[in-house]
């Protein structure tokens, strides 16, 4: 006689599928909770939907999480939020830092991969999209110290 409570795999099954279920009742709540998505219940059946701050989410997401490199070369990005926005600005400077982007000077910001359609949309859904600008290319020539630099910080 064994102490150990074995179960048949039909009744694992429905433990997976409650498990699981259970889950995604947590995970709906926490962005439902978060203000990301907005949930309708229609019969048997919930219908979600994203909401204004989960589409800035979602597309802050994809821009950290991007692997493909640009091919253009590189993603140049340059901003002049005024000083009233100074909040805006260092906001935006810590979003950077955290997508991987390379500093050049305080309000140009480089990266090598390819984040540009992403980042239109969401400085447009942040109406940011008049005092910044987007420019793909290649660098021609960069010094000992840009080198050094792009090293330490992949």
């Amino acid at each position: 006689v064994s102490r150990h409570n074995y179960m048949e795999f039909a009744q694992y099954q429905d433990w997976q599928r409650r498990k699981f279920l259970k889950e995604e009742r947590e995970w709906l709540y926490e962005l439902k909770r978060r203000k990301w998505i907005e949930t309708k219940t229609i019969g048997n059946r919930v219908m979600a939907c994203l909401t204004e701050k989960g589409w800035q989410q979602a597309l802050r997401d994809r821009i950290r999480h991007e692997k493909k490199k640009c091919a253009n070369g590189v993603c140049i990005i340059i901003f002049d939020i005024p000083e009233n926005k100074r909040h805006i600005r260092n906001h935006l400077r810590l979003f950077l830092k955290e997508c991987g982007f390379i500093k050049l000077q305080h309000s140009v910001w480089m990266t090598d991969k390819d984040v540009t359609k992403s980042l239109i949309l969401l400085l447009q859904r942040h109406k940011l999209d008049k005092w910044i600008h987007i420019i793909q290319g290649t660098v021609l020539k960069t010094s000992t110290l840009d080198a050094l630099r792009a090293r330490r910080c992949k």
